[in-house]
């Protein structure tokens, strides 16, 4: 989380909003502790503050994967079809 935070601040302007979801709320708590003077606003979607569990841990990993395979459009395109259309539907 350390490294994709850095990356984000340091591809960022001086001042921007941020949004996490899921994953990337966990990023975004990250860039808030580390630099919360940046953050014009911060909007949080799916995500938690409670420590990661350990089965959320390893469907993380899993996501990081399957990223890394097939590659993180391709992930996210599966991803936001899955997380916005009903069942039945995402299939065609």
């Amino acid at each position: 989380m350390a490294a994709m935070a850095n990356a984000v601040l340091h591809q960022s302007p001086t001042r921007f909003h941020l949004v996490g979801w899921s994953m990337g709320g966990y990023i975004a708590f990250e860039i808030l502790r580390r630099a919360p003077e940046r953050l014009l606003s911060l909007t949080l979607i799916s995500t938690t503050a409670a420590p990661e569990s350990e089965a959320a841990r390893q469907g993380r990993q899993e996501t990081l994967d399957l990223a890394s395979i097939d590659g993180m459009r391709r992930y996210q395109a599966a991803n936001l079809e899955k997380c916005l259309l009903p069942p039945g539907l995402a299939g065609g």
